[in-house]
């Protein structure tokens, strides 16, 4: 036997439900459609409340003490990014970048603030500047 210790996040940030509505109301509208006069949009009614339902259950970003784990949809990975190799973070209109050191590359994550709540954005935006900062002052 392994002695393993599942470490359990900080923080999780999910989906704000109202900012998925929209999706939502597209699929009730394609499937009463399907139903009445094109049935080939119930398929793709379910399609969409599938991918409601999934949004609405998935962790977008689990924060932990070292690292944050950032699960962008369905058919992305995750991206695992610990807070040491953070270099910058900027806001552009309503898109976190976050600018990281991986395999000695910089490469850039955009998170899209729009999909949480006013004060989960706020937070993720906090976060991510803060270890930003601290990482600046290290080198």
């Amino acid at each position: 036997m392994t002695d393993v210790t599942l470490e359990k996040p900080l923080l999780i940030i999910k989906i704000n439900e109202t900012k998925a509505r929209p999706q939502l109301f597209i699929a009730i509208l394609s499937l009463v459609i399907g139903l009445l006069m094109i049935p080939l949009l119930i398929g793709t009614s379910i399609l969409f409340f599938a991918v409601y339902f999934f949004q609405i259950k998935s962790e977008f970003i689990r924060i932990y003490e070292s690292y944050s784990d950032i699960n962008p949809g369905l058919a992305c990975s995750r991206w695992f990014i610990p807070n040491k190799s953070i270099r910058s973070v900027r806001q552009e209109k309503k898109i976190l970048i976050i600018d990281i050191e991986q395999n000695g590359k910089m490469i850039s994550r955009k998170i899209p603030l729009q999909l949480f709540s006013e004060s989960d954005a706020k937070t993720v935006v906090t976060f991510y500047k803060n270890n930003a900062e601290y990482n600046s002052q290290k080198l």
